[in-house]
């Protein structure tokens, strides 16, 4: 008698983008996805990957056409990966580009949720609200804590995650961070760390 395998759990997909002024690192979005893997409810629902970009290469572009397209090739590439949610990493010098992006990709796509987070998000979030309403979600407290507790919560719809503010039938409801703040460096540390004995 032959035994099929079981099928495996198809996983969700997680994309975290970063656009930096100079060579991206990925430093941030990374820290994220580690710190997100450490935990093993969100490691075994869900595959989180990685895009980094130049400023540079969408500001060096006089011709708006040109911008344009650029835009859409990277809300392409994006789409092509079919993630379920999209976390921007958001800064003063990456906002329009991230603007003109979310708008882009939830034209494509208005399924995937979108959550913006980073210093400017943390400290500006009613004026971003109000400037770009495809937001879903903005990530107000410790990334490292609030974007694991995102993904473990009703497969990654921020329902009710302290630290966040999420939109709802077009209002913002925020959600205070709670509990313990977890730092960067832990979150690596420990999942780098993770089955060396």
């Amino acid at each position: 008698m032959r035994i099929s395998p079981t099928p495996s759990k198809s996983k969700l997909c997680a994309l975290l983008v970063e656009c930096a002024p100079q060579e991206p690192t990925g430093y941030a979005i990374n820290l994220l996805k580690a710190a997100a893997l450490s935990n093993p409810s969100v490691a075994s629902d869900w595959q989180i990957d990685c895009l980094t970009l130049r400023v540079k290469d969408f500001s060096e572009v006089d011709d708006e056409r040109l911008r344009s397209r650029k835009h859409l090739s990277v809300v392409s590439e994006i789409v092509a990966r079919n993630p379920s949610l999209v976390g921007f990493s958001v800064f003063v010098w990456n906002v329009s580009i991230t603007t003109a992006l979310t708008r882009m990709l939830k034209l494509a796509r208005p399924e995937i949720r979108v959550i913006w987070g980073g210093k400017l998000v943390e400290n500006d979030w009613r004026r971003l609200a109000e400037s770009c309403s495809e937001i879903d979600c903005f990530c107000i407290g410790d990334g490292e804590a609030v974007f694991p507790a995102i993904l473990e919560s009703n497969s990654g719809s921020d329902n009710q995650v302290p630290g966040t503010v999420i939109r709802r039938n077009g209002s913002l409801i925020e959600l205070l961070p709670t509990g313990s703040r977890q730092s960067a460096a832990d979150c690596a540390t420990k999942s780098l760390l993770d089955g060396i004995d």
